[in-house]
């Protein structure tokens, strides 16, 4: 278990839009960013998910991180926090209220 077992993502998008005009929400061209990591440890039994996501325009972040454990082939342990945060003149202002930290004991039947 090491930086082999890791997976590191960059991505940035611009939208441009051709026909704007200044009744449209947003400016003419809209940066965003995200990066996202996602390791496998202990024979991939140990999964760790983190997320982070710079809206456009700076209208606020997402940011998420999951944690995963296969105690066996039929328990599986899981952890899920996401964390909204957006200025209060922002579009998405009514989601950044929304933090989710979510506990999860799976049981699969299946052999």
């Amino acid at each position: 278990s090491g930086f082999g077992d890791t997976l590191l993502t960059l991505e940035v998008d611009n939208i441009h839009t051709r026909n704007f005009d200044n009744t449209q929400f947003g400016d003419r061209d809209q940066l965003s960013a995200g990066a996202r990591m996602y390791w496998t440890g202990l024979n991939e039994r140990v999964q760790v998910l983190a997320v982070w996501n710079e809206l456009a325009n700076s209208n606020g972040r997402v940011r998420r991180m999951s944690f995963d454990y296969d105690l066996s082939d039929e328990f599986q342990l899981g952890l899920l926090y996401v964390n909204y945060d957006t200025p209060a003149n922002s579009l998405f202002a009514p989601y950044g209220n929304n933090d989710i930290l979510q506990f999860q004991l799976q049981y699969n039947f299946q052999y």
